[in-house]
């Protein structure tokens, strides 16, 4: 068994953290930073958003890449799949550093934990059965 769908939402995933990423970058040169925020919330932002990213995103491609291994149908995957990276998205659009909470970053939370849930529940759940 191959992993072709899932393949398709983790190479958009992964184009997507190159942007990000960079962004950080370039903040961190415009602030001539290594380390730390240097308490400018633009950067501090770009680090969060980057770092939410990253803690989230590949754990949730693998528990897919798992289950599409295990059997799960093309459309489960893609509906996974569209869904992590509307999540993420959002998160990205919603992370507002001057609310506490931006209405897409709890939409884009929300749909992270649910493709988190549904990739590695479906995936227990084949090994088990």
């Amino acid at each position: 068994m191959t992993i072709e769908t899932t393949a398709i939402y983790i190479a958009i995933l992964t184009l997507l953290t190159l942007p990000l990423g960079i962004r950080v970058s370039v903040l961190r040169a415009k602030y001539k930073l290594s380390v730390g925020d240097g308490d400018h919330l633009d950067l501090r932002k770009a680090v969060r958003v980057f770092g939410n990213f990253i803690e989230w995103v590949p754990i949730t491609l693998i528990a897919l890449g798992a289950a599409e291994t295990l059997g799960a149908p093309s459309l489960f995957i893609h509906i996974v799949g569209i869904g992590l990276l509307v999540g993420r998205l959002a998160h990205i659009v919603g992370l507002d550093p001057l609310k506490a909470s931006a209405p897409l970053r709890g939409l884009g939370a929300s749909l992270t934990w649910l493709a988190v849930l549904a990739s590695g529940g479906y995936t227990l759940y084949a090994v088990i059965i």
